[in-house]
């Protein structure tokens, strides 16, 4: 790793996004100006301004990043949404102990 530099890596997989990159960045920068500098922002616009954090918890977008910081992108989710893909999916059970699959109705 150069000096003064970190990696960190932005994603971002909701809302039909599916986005991940690995950069050496310098040390002193914030998690918003990583996350501009990887692209996402370029690619898709309306992702700005959403709430940022690191490894799950949210932190706000000045936040200085760390070494190995994993940056992601939380977008808003529709419950309706949701419980309709999670409705439309087959549904799964198992029978015997053998651990044979079937498919239920």
């Amino acid at each position: 790793m150069q000096a003064g530099r970190v990696r960190v890596e932005v994603v971002c997989a909701a809302g039909g996004i599916g986005f991940a990159k690995s950069m050496l960045v310098p040390a002193s920068q914030t998690l918003e100006w990583c996350v501009n500098a990887s692209g996402l922002y370029a690619m898709h616009p309306h992702v700005r301004g959403q709430k940022l954090g690191v490894w799950g918890k949210v932190m706000p977008p000045e936040s200085v990043v760390q070494p190995d910081d994993r940056i992601e992108v939380y977008l808003p989710v529709d419950p309706r949404a949701t419980a309709k893909a999670r409705a439309l999916r087959p549904k799964v059970r198992s029978t015997g102990s053998k651990g044979q699959v079937t498919e239920g109705e």
